[in-house]
């Protein structure tokens, strides 16, 4: 696990949580249309821009950015052969 992509995950919604909580409650900041709304608009447009191997390949590339693990030089020099 990287754990720079934890803190900036944590730190972010940190942020964003104290910045709403200064100004009000959380209850007037979150509207499930509107979280659905830019959640699926954005998943949508990016498989319209982009063929269905490279959405799922960034998916995949995600999921490593949270569960890192260590590859041999040797495997890396061999797949770039």
């Amino acid at each position: 696990m990287d754990l720079a992509s934890v803190i900036g995950i944590v730190l972010g919604v940190g942020f964003v949580l104290f910045g709403i909580m200064a100004g009000g409650s959380l209850s007037q900041f979150i509207d499930v249309k509107s979280i659905m709304i830019v959640v699926g608009g954005t998943i949508g447009a990016t498989m319209i821009n982009y063929p269905l191997g490279s959405f799922l390949g960034a998916i995949k590339v995600a999921r490593e950015a949270f569960f890192h693990t260590e590859k041999s030089p040797l495997g890396i020099i061999e797949i770039l052969v």
